[in-house]
């Protein structure tokens, strides 16, 4: 597989989370460009190296010191390694909505008396820690999107509701 010069995330849309670049073999000196509202990441064998925010950023052990614990420097400084690059999206997701499929029986036990309630409501977010976010949500997967935290999130808002 040929060495990579340049990586960058160019996907369309703003439904998208997360999304891991489709090569890990990169080397020394590789651009790595990150667009507005995105943050990179950098990991090697499991291990944050580093997280990029927007610009282009040249990869090399000057500005990741860690590689030059797991790379040797043979290659006359284009070292070729491999390491994942993740790449986040940091746009401020609004109005996600939320609702009760079904209602829910709330029983008042002085009266016996039973009502058929339904919640709904809003929320947003937008990722701020890539590291965290990537160690809690997205483990083997590839990428990640909004449809997939919003179930997510739903089970967990009707979990505490109905708990």
């Amino acid at each position: 597989m040929a060495l990579i010069d340049v990586v960058n995330c160019d996907l369309q849309g703003n439904d998208w989370l997360v999304w891991k670049f489709p090569s890990s073999e990169l080397k020394l000196g590789t651009q790595l460009i990150v667009n507005d509202t995105q943050k990179a990441m950098l990991l090697k064998a499991g291990q944050v190296f580093d997280i990029f925010e927007s610009g282009r950023h040249t990869l090399s052990t000057g500005n990741i010191p860690l590689l030059n614990k797991v790379i040797n420097l043979p290659f006359g400084g284009n070292s070729p390694f491999t390491a994942e690059v993740w790449f986040f999206s940091t746009l401020n997701k609004r109005d996600q909505k939320w609702g009760t499929p079904n209602p829910i029986i709330i029983e008042d036990y002085g009266s016996n008396l039973t009502i058929d309630a339904r919640g709904f409501g809003g929320w947003g977010y937008q990722l701020i820690n890539p590291a965290a976010f990537y160690q809690k949500f997205i483990g083997a997967t590839h990428n990640f999107n909004s449809a997939e935290l919003k179930k997510q999130f739903d089970s967990l808002i009707l979990q505490k509701f109905t708990g």
